[in-house]
């Protein structure tokens, strides 16, 4: 249906270049169509609280998973990928809003309970419905945002990680390869392996500890994926409708 009614609309406007709703809008749709990227909310830069709150200590690598909980989500994979990191204390964070299937919820916590009686190095917590302070604040304070989604389009939470000046790595889903090969400081695959190899990586080189790569990804998202950025080109796009 789609196809036969795109050019009925004044303007297409899609979130990559190389994602399916691109390739898919430029086949059939006889005009130009657009792109603006996803983006986030400056609210994210600097925020404290969630460290101190749920006391993680500072020889602890925090963690982080904001997403809610199903499988398609990954964080099944999120856990794997921490269960095979030996000699380095993690804790690491699960945070989501919806209510999931319990079956999934179940096995989730068995093997992060089994997990943590097996390396007393690694603690995985679970959080629900967190307030929007220390949701800023969990971005802003961890030292790597991990996304092991099987399915996305554009996930905000890798926007919101930018936001917080903080390094993403995640699965080649939608178009995150796309915007970790512009920024150049993320790691996106579709192997666990690698990303885990990737994460460990990052660690012992102290990624997670580099002022200047902070600076240097908050000001990336500043000049591409800054909400009020956005919307002028949405504006724009309007006005030339």
């Amino acid at each position: 249906i789609l196809k036969k009614k795109i050019n009925n609309f004044d303007k297409v406007i899609c979130l990559s270049y190389t994602y399916q709703d691109y390739l898919f809008s430029k086949k059939y749709f006889k005009k130009k169509v657009s792109v603006v990227y996803n983006g986030a909310e400056d609210q994210f830069y600097k925020k404290a609280g969630f460290r101190k709150k749920y006391n993680i200590k500072k020889d602890e690598i925090f963690l982080l998973y904001l997403s809610n909980i199903k499988f398609m989500k990954g964080q099944d994979r999120f856990i794997k990928i921490i269960s095979d990191i030996k000699n380095i204390k993690i804790n690491a964070f699960i945070i989501y809003a919806n209510n999931p299937n319990k079956f999934y919820l179940k096995y989730l916590k068995y093997k992060s309970k089994k997990i943590n009686k097996l390396n007393s190095n690694i603690r995985i917590s679970f959080l629900k419905n967190v307030s929007n302070k220390y949701k800023y604040s969990a971005f802003s304070e961890c030292d790597y945002f991990i996304n092991t989604s099987r399915i996305e389009c554009s996930p905000l939470v890798m926007f919101e990680t930018m936001a917080a000046g903080k390094t993403y790595l995640g699965t080649d889903v939608g178009n995150c390869k796309e915007i970790q090969t512009n920024l150049k400081y993320g790691f996106i695959s579709d192997e666990d392996k690698q990303i885990l190899h990737k994460l460990k990586k990052f660690i012992i080189n102290k990624q997670h500890k580099k002022k200047i790569a902070q600076k240097k990804i908050y000001t990336y998202f500043k000049k591409n994926h800054d909400w009020k950025l956005l919307l002028k080109k949405y504006r724009n796009l309007i006005a030339t409708s």
